[in-house]
């Protein structure tokens, strides 16, 4: 370090500094080495990014010292300011303006200089590279990669039944008398009707019939689980107890049963005939006729 300088007691611009004098008017006011002065700009530049605007700032706030005359009076002494010293100008509104703005000039110039050491940091300080490419992000190729198999969308499965009308195509026999089979089941938005057909395999004559829909011996569709009935509506084809439909051997009859609309969930149901009181009456049942 060195002592400040008699010359110097106000903190004052260098008038002979490289860009606005700050730095020397600092270094000559509190005798630090001007190396070290301009080491602290640039720490505080890089640490916190303050240096420049604290330069800018007293740039515009400290005056600058007067400038020094070499020789030219009669009672100068070389290489130190007269005694008399320069004669004093009349300042004017001029100036108070043109002293800031020849200010600002070194100002931007020290701020590039100061932008050049930026570029030069990341060179000798290790960091960290960055990938410029993200995981997530996707870089088309010229060609496309076929180690990868493309992935098939999964097509849309509602959770809500869809609707079960149509016709159905069916082959199932009763449970308790393989001469009779539902051949076709139809539904719409207000009945279900089941097609049904009898073929007498035996060597006697049959008398066939089913119950009115108003008999607790008709026919009716159950769930699965039994917790829904559909009762029976209509009959056609077939006579109605206590007429009989005589079958001969070897002759088919087929008849249709119209009962209320299934629920749509209902894919799956049983066809049961009511019990009759005639213990030798056989009642028609078929479990679990399936839609397909």
């Amino acid at each position: 370090m060195y002592p400040p300088t008699q010359s110097n007691a106000r903190l004052m611009r260098s008038s002979s500094g490289l860009i606005g004098g700050v730095c020397a008017g600092l270094s000559a006011h509190f005798g630090i080495n001007l190396a070290f002065v301009r080491l602290i700009f640039i720490l505080l530049t890089l640490a916190y990014g303050i240096g420049p605007l604290l330069y800018i700032v007293l740039v515009l706030v400290l005056p600058i010292e007067p400038a020094v005359t070499l020789g030219t009076e009669p009672n100068a002494v070389y290489g130190h300011a007269s005694t008399a010293g320069p004669p004093a100008r009349r300042k004017t509104i001029f100036s108070y303006i043109a002293g800031p703005i020849a200010g600002i000039s070194p100002v931007i110039s020290f701020a590039s200089n100061v932008g050049a050491i930026l570029d030069f940091v990341p060179m000798i300080v290790p960091h960290t590279s960055v990938p410029t490419t993200m995981p997530w992000h996707f870089v088309p190729t010229t060609e496309p990669d076929t180690s990868v198999p493309t992935p098939v969308p999964t097509p849309f499965v509602s959770s809500f039944p869809t609707s079960i009308n149509g016709e159905y195509t069916l082959r199932t026999v009763s449970d308790t008398d393989r001469n009779l089979k539902i051949t076709r089941v139809t539904i719409d938005d207000t009945q279900t009707t089941v097609h049904f057909r009898f073929y007498n395999a035996t060597g006697e004559d049959a008398n066939i019939s089913v119950s009115r829909p108003s008999d607790p011996r008709a026919f009716y569709i159950a769930s699965t689980d039994l917790s829904r009935i559909f009762p029976l509506r209509d009959i056609e084809g077939i006579a109605i107890q206590p007429q009989y439909s005589l079958v001969s051997p070897g002759e088919t009859l087929e008849f249709t049963l119209i009962f209320d609309r299934i629920d749509d969930s209902m894919t799956r149901f049983h066809l049961v005939e009511g019990v009759a009181d005639d213990p030798e009456v056989t009642e028609w049942v078929f479990q679990n006729v399936t839609l397909k």
